[in-house]
């Protein structure tokens, strides 16, 4: 079955269909990772690196109000489908009310953004924040109802059509930039593109979704709307913090230094953050073979396939982190921007971190998989609260660096919060 130059440990991938979820996955990654740091590049030459902060201050507060508008309910979908897969009816009731559910909850919250928009601009000194705000709330209901459709997906292990639609959210960002770009659209219109490639990735995933929709009988499943918004309410606080936790130190970045000075800090950030892809594929792809070994394996066996898990991860990591950092000085051949050149601090800075938390981050769903949705948002608050204080504390002093330096000590310290709450919580050290 595995035909790689390398094994993947046995006990992880147990079928040809899994491996081939895995492949697809990485090669997702790969596109999402590089076309992510194209839109950078791409703000960066045509218009400058102050446009690059603004961008990346919006896309900080389109991550938190994403998350806040689909509340939790996807992550409540992706464990009951995972556990329910083999039974067809039971799993159109659990995404019919999940996907009806994020449609209220989410219009709600694009409705509320677009109404506030203005205060966003006031809180980071920048008026183009606020218009950058107005154009990324209709991609909050968008975002949200994929993200539904997404989980979906991955319960039922489709990880190739998972795969083809999550890169096609970034190739689709790319695309609309570069539609602005030739239509010589103002800098501050750039997170427009949120929305429109979020509502053509809707369109497209309703196609598949549409199979497992049933809008005819929401109104008998009131159970399933509750468990929804208990289990949601529960693991939304950790999956809002997880994934503010990634912007975090731009946003406090924001507060207290200029956009040109965010915009040098981000273009780090987000190589960085590209590099993280990668775990995050692991985790995509292992998140439903997690409930399901933890439900049919010993705990011996269970925590095992964990250690397997980290261990592959660690393998791949930290090959890829140090070729990264000794590449890229390449970046300013390719933008001569004086700028950029000062992004490298911050760069190996944040990537040591990176591939010394690495390891773990594939497992960072480990307790709302096992059905542990509050413990879940422990963790993540935990590794959120270090990042924020670590960076009002350093940043108003240091900077960029000190933004790179508290976020770099998060990456390793979650290692320490999740080794001790696993065995808290599920009896196991990962």
């Amino acid at each position: 079955m595995n035909k790689l130059p390398f094994a993947f440990p046995p006990g992880i991938v147990k079928s040809p269909q899994q491996l081939n979820g895995i492949l697809w996955n990485m090669a997702s990654f790969g596109i999402i990772a590089g076309v992510g740091l194209g839109l950078n590049f791409v703000v960066a030459f045509y218009y400058d690196v102050a446009v690059l902060g603004i961008f990346n201050q919006v896309y900080a507060i389109y991550i938190l109000l994403s998350q806040v508008a689909v509340g939790g309910v996807h992550l409540s979908v992706l464990k009951s489908v995972s556990e329910s897969h083999t039974e067809l009816d039971r799993v159109k009731q659990i995404f019919s009310s999940g996907f009806f559910l994020t449609l209220v909850t989410s219009m709600f919250i694009a409705m509320l953004t677009y109404v506030l928009s203005d205060y966003f601009g006031f809180a980071l000194r920048s008026p183009e924040v606020g218009i950058g705000v107005v154009c990324i709330a209709p991609g909050l209901l968008f975002f949200s109802l994929n993200k539904t459709i997404l989980a979906l997906l991955n319960g039922l292990s489709k990880m190739k059509a998972y795969a083809i639609f999550q890169a096609l959210r970034f190739i689709f960002m790319l695309l609309f930039l570069l539609l602005l770009v030739w239509l010589g659209a103002p800098g501050y219109y750039v997170p427009i593109i949120f929305s429109c490639a979020e509502g053509l990735l809707l369109f497209l995933m309703l196609i598949p979704a549409r199979n497992y929709l049933e809008f005819h009988h929401l109104s008998s499943h009131k159970d399933l709307y509750y468990s929804h918004a208990v289990f949601g309410l529960k693991a939304a606080g950790g999956n809002i913090l997880l994934d503010v936790n990634t912007r975090i130190d731009v946003i406090i970045l924001g507060l207290f230094a200029t956009d040109r000075v965010v915009g040098i800090y981000s273009f780090a950030a987000l190589v960085v953050e590209g590099f993280s892809q990668f775990p995050t594929v692991i985790r995509t792809v292992v998140n439903p073979l997690i409930t399901q070994n933890y439900y049919s394996q010993s705990r011996d066996v269970f925590q095992k396939t964990l250690w397997k898990i980290r261990n592959l991860s660690y393998l791949a990591l930290v090959p890829l982190g140090i070729l990264i950092c000794l590449g890229y000085p390449l970046i300013y051949k390719v933008v001569p921007d004086p700028d950029l050149i000062a992004s490298q601090a911050p760069l190996y800075t944040l990537m040591a971190g990176a591939i010394l938390g690495g390891g773990y981050l594939p497992l960072l769903m480990v307790f709302n998989q096992t059905g542990y949705p509050a413990s879940q948002t422990l963790l993540i608050f935990i590794i959120f609260l270090t990042n924020l204080i670590l960076n009002i504390l350093l940043v108003p002093s240091f900077g960029m660096i000190g933004s790179a330096i508290g976020t770099g000590l998060t990456f390793a310290l979650q290692i320490i919060y999740m080794r001790w709450l696993s065995y808290r919580v599920i009896g196991i050290r990962v």
